[in-house]
Parts: C-alpha cells; sequence; structure tokens
C-alpha cells in the first residue's frame, strides 16, 4: 500500500488492477484445469467482457497462443450447448424459426426477464470483478485504520488520493469502524489478489478527513 501511495493515480485502483492482473496470470499459469476454478468460472459463465479480453490479450502476449482460453471456454461450451438443444426440442410457440427465437432470447436484457433462462445465466458475477472489489476493499480499511499513523496519513497526504469511488468505499470502511477504535494497534497488511482502472484522484484536502 504505501508503494502504491508513492505512485500516480489512486492508489487502490493501482492495488485492484495488479490483484485482477495476478489472478488472471495464475489461472492461465497453473489454474486452467483445476476443478474449483472451473466451478467458478462455470458459476458465472466465464468473465465479463473487459476481464474475458484481458485474458485474451495476456494470453496471447505472455504465451503466442490461446490454449488457455480455448480449454476454458470448450468447457463453458459444454455446458451451454445443452441447453440450446434442449430449448431447439421444445414444441415451437412462436412463428419464428429457431435461429431467430434463440437470437431474441440470449440478446434480452436480465431486468427485462427476471427469471433468466436456466443454464444460460449466471449464478455469479465476474470473479476477477469480486477479487478485485475484496482486493480495494481490504486496502480500504488498512488505510482507514493507518490514518491514525502520523507515516501513513503523510504519505497519503502527499500522494494524488482516492478516485470518487474508492473514496466512498473508504468513507464506508470508517463509518463501520467501532467508536473510538484509532489506528494506534499494529496494523496487519491485507493479503488480497488484484487492481483495476486508474481514476482521477481527490486531493488530499478534499478527502478522507477523517476524524478518529
Amino acid at each position: 500500500m504505501q508503494h502504491a501511495l508513492r505512485q500516480p493515480g489512486c492508489p487502490l485502483c493501482r492495488l485492484q488492477r495488479e490483484a485482477e492482473a495476478r489472478y488472471l496470470e495464475n489461472l492461465l499459469w497453473e489454474n486452467v484445469n483445476d476443478p474449483a476454478t472451473r466451478e467458478q468460472w462455470a458459476a458465472s459463465l466465464g468473465f465479463c467482457a473487459r476481464h474475458a479480453w484481458q485474458l485474451q490479450r495476456l494470453e496471447a502476449r505472455r504465451y503466442g497462443d490461446g490454449l488457455g482460453n480455448a480449454i476454458l471456454y470448450e468447457d463453458l461450451l459444454q455446458r451451454v450447448i445443452p441447453v440450446l438443444e434442449a430449448m431447439a426440442r421444445e414444441p415451437a410457440m412462436d412463428p419464428l424459426p429457431l435461429h431467430r427465437r434463440l437470437a431474441h432470447v440470449l440478446r434480452l436484457p436480465r431486468s427485462g426477464d427476471p427469471e433468466g433462462i436456466p443454464g444460460l445465466q449466471g449464478r455469479a458475477r465476474c470473479r476477477v470483478c469480486r477479487l478485485g472489489e475484496e482486493t480495494a476493499r481490504a486496502y480500504a480499511e488498512w488505510l482507514v485504520e493507518g490514518l491514525g499513523d502520523a507515516e501513513v496519513w503523510a504519505r497519503y497526504a502527499a500522494s494524488d488520493g482516492l478516485c470518487l469511488p474508492h473514496l466512498r468505499m473508504a468513507l464506508i470502511c470508517a463509518r463501520a469502524r467501532p467508536p473510538g477504535s484509532g489506528g494506534s494497534g499494529r496494523r496487519r497488511r491485507p493479503t488480497p489478489s488484484t487492481p483495476a482502472r486508474s481514476a482521477a484522484g481527490i486531493h488530499p484536502q478534499a478527502r478522507l478527513e477523517l476524524s478518529p
């Protein structure tokens, strides 16, 4: 965290991006065939668009191929194709051809179809998005606690500050702390995983003026 405070931009964005990148690198390096990782992947029906493309670009740049992506998406297709085949076998109540019905159904926004389509709706959010948020929240809690320390406060005051979303997150963490809890105890470094996208900073005098 103290290293991130010395870098340009929001330190929580930087740490969140790093955690997300580490997760994707570890996924390609050793977890593509891990059963638990596959279940997490299947629960969200893959990653969000941003992290799916990030995984593809990372593998192309690092390994010069797309084998890991191919293995993951083959697994996903094996789960989705039976759902589509079952839909194809259902008696058509709609005069449109099957391919038109499927195209219409797959484009339905979630808000317009609260039940979703069994087998075609993820049961969880993108794993990388969740991991990034958990990382940022862990560091936000560390920062809020650490601001009671003169050295941490000085580093924070000299930094570019937090972006607005992470400022909100830090303020929520501060509000959730028990009354009278200060930063006098020994702080444990968060052990999260990786980062996201740098945003415009809020200058120190306008951000996180937290009372002890």
